[in-house]
This record gives C-alpha cells, sequence and structure tokens, in this order.
C-alpha cells in the first residue's frame, strides 16, 4: 500500500469541512462489506499523486449539512464526480437544480460549483476526483519523463464548463465504463495500488481522446421541485389510494407534463414505476417486522385482495409474501428492526 495515503490518516475536522459540520461522517481505510449504511456519509480518501486525490463516497443521508458555513474550495480546483448507485441534487445559487444517476459521469469548477447537495433517494454510492491541475500536471510531467507520453493535458477538462452548462455529464461510452469498473473493483478488493493507473487512464480518456460531454444538461427551479417532493410525500404518505396522474397534477398546480419530466429527473424512475417499487419495499419491511395479516399488509399497499398483491409481490421479489415472510424471519418470532 505504499505511496497511497487515507482519509483515516487524516484529521477529523477535515473531513467535516467537506462533507459539513452537522454531518455524521465516518472515515473507514479501506472498503468494508460490511459497514453500516443506515446513516450518514462513509468515506475513504487515496492521494493518487500530488494533486489527485480520489475520493469514494457511500451516502445515506437526505443532504449534507454545512450549517452556516459552505466549505471554501481553491478556485482552480477540478471535480470529477460518477454516480454508481443512488441520486444526487445539485441546486445552485439561483435556485436552479441539476440531477446524476447511476453511471453518470460528470466535471465541474468551484465557481459554479452547487450551493447544496442533496440525494432525493437518501442513497448515494459513487467517487470524486479532486484534481488541483498545476500541481498535478506537474507530477504527471515527471511520469513522463521515465514513461514516455501519457496523453493527459488537464486543461482540456474546462472546455465544456461555462455558467450555462456548470455541471457537464458525459455520455455513456464503452471505454469510460470499462476503467470506471475496474477503479470500482481495485476499491473493493483492497486492490489499491491499481487505483493510480486506473485513475491516469480515466484522465487520459477525458482529456485526449475526444470523449464529448453532453449538451447542456436540464435545470429545474427549485419551487418546482419543492412541488415534485411534495407531491412524493403525499404518494408515499398514502399508499392504499391510486390517484390519477391528471388529478394529482391538478391538485398540486403543474401541468402533467412537467410533473413527470421533474419527478423522473429527481427520483431517477417515472411515478408509476416509483410507487410500484416503493409499495414492494413497504409491504417487505412490514413482513419482516410486524405480525399484521398478508390480506391487511395488501390493503395497506393499495390493493383490493391479498391475490393481486400475492401476484405483485412474486413478480418483484421471486416468492410469495408467505415465503418472504418465512424466509427472513428467525424460527422465535418477527426480527427487531435496528432504528
Amino acid at each position: 500500500m505504499q505511496g497511497y495515503k487515507t482519509v483515516a490518516e487524516a484529521a477529523l475536522p477535515q473531513a467535516q469541512h467537506l462533507y459539513g459540520k452537522n454531518t455524521n461522517v465516518r472515515l473507514i481505510q479501506y472498503f468494508d462489506e460490511t459497514q453500516d449504511e443506515n446513516t450518514g456519509c462513509t468515506v475513504t480518501q487515496y492521494q493518487i499523486l500530488k494533486g489527485i486525490t480520489l475520493v469514494f463516497q457511500d451516502i445515506h443521508e437526505e443532504h449534507l449539512d454545512y450549517g452556516d458555513e459552505l466549505p471554501q474550495l481553491s478556485s482552480d480546483l477540478i471535480a470529477i464526480q460518477h454516480c454508481r448507485e443512488g441520486r444526487f441534487e445539485g441546486e445552485y445559487p439561483d435556485g436552479e437544480c441539476i440531477y446524476m444517476g447511476p453511471g453518470s459521469l460528470s466535471i465541474n469548477l468551484p465557481a459554479w460549483a452547487p450551493v447544496r447537495n442533496s440525494f432525493p433517494l437518501h442513497h448515494y454510492h459513487g467517487f470524486y476526483l479532486a484534481i488541483m491541475p498545476y500541481q498535478a500536471q506537474a507530477c504527471i510531467e515527471d511520469l513522463e519523463e521515465l514513461l514516455g507520453p501519457l496523453g493527459i493535458e488537464l486543461t482540456g477538462l474546462h472546455e465544456h464548463l461555462s455558467s450555462k452548462n456548470r455541471l457537464a455529464l458525459y455520455d455513456k461510452d464503452e471505454k469510460l465504463e470499462r476503467v470506471i469498473a475496474a477503479i470500482y473493483e481495485a476499491y473493493r478488493t483492497h486492490h489499491i495500488e491499481r487505483l493510480k493507473p486506473q485513475v491516469l487512464e480515466l484522465l487520459q480518456l477525458l482529456s485526449t481522446q475526444g470523449m464529448k460531454a453532453a449538451g447542456p444538461s436540464e435545470y429545474f427551479p427549485r419551487n418546482q421541485v419543492a412541488t415534485i417532493k411534495e407531491i412524493q410525500q403525499f404518494l408515499v404518505s398514502h399508499l392504499d389510494q391510486h390517484i390519477p396522474l391528471p388529478e394529482l397534477a391538478r391538485r398540486y398546480n403543474i401541468s402533467l407534463t412537467r410533473m413527470k419530466i421533474c419527478f423522473k429527473s429527481v427520483y431517477g424512475q417515472p411515478i408509476g414505476r416509483y410507487l410500484r417499487e416503493y409499495r414492494m419495499h413497504a409491504a417487505a419491511e412490514k413482513l419482516e417486522y410486524t405480525n399484521l395479516k398478508i390480506i391487511d399488509i395488501a390493503a395497506m399497499m393499495g390493493y383490493e385482495n391479498s391475490s393481486k398483491f400475492s401476484e405483485a409481490f412474486y413478480s418483484f421479489y421471486k416468492m410469495t409474501p408467505r415465503e418472504y415472510r418465512k424466509s427472513f424471519c428467525p424460527p422465535g418470532g418477527l426480527k427487531d428492526k435496528q432504528e
């Protein structure tokens, strides 16, 4: 592991500065499959080269809580972010919001960075690269004296960024996906020595091989996002009801088309699919942690009879509600839910 410095060796206040003094931050040295992922923010940081830091993040919060003090970032910092799971929401000073979902790769600069980072699904896993270009380029040039040209020009990463496209999202690409998958695999399997060549290859692809950023991404006004979040809260609080989407749009004074588009951007799925999955997860939790009858759970999830509920549950979990309860509950009784 020589040559890599982890965040576990750094002071906790530094991590709290980056993730918010009121955010529950857990520092780990290596990936841990048994780590508690119910709340807070779990981070692991590796210095790849001087000026290039790789940070893995597992976040289970609605947003990072900075209190009254936002982190002060260097003006020439380049931030490359990849979302593996969950959903990221960035809100800008003018109130506009942008979203990233699984597979999204972006670049942004502190001058146009979001002032508020939120996670609509309360779940976000991914990594980001923090690059100080002048320091990093000097280290890369030293490597080139030993290895020959690497084809990494960090200044080229700025070209797709402007005040009108504050978070540049890259199009899907097979080469990028292969390198990104290798970065996660090296972290997961503790092969930390593989991170440096993979990160350098990622930078090479982004800076020299014509990778194109997608066109300007769609930004949503804060008031529209707030309306969508109210709609989501209403829907998940009334799972026993099936409200037609046009009626829902009228109730919240938003056009049906805009409601559908914005909801999918915020939560990553169309309203119908999101609700079906939410109902199944909620039903599974009640099967595990309560002694409610299956017919009662079916009614709570908006199914008129247990047979339709069982059919939907089987389609999602590949087992009936009864089989699920038997499989996931200990012989002595119901599981204890850990809060």
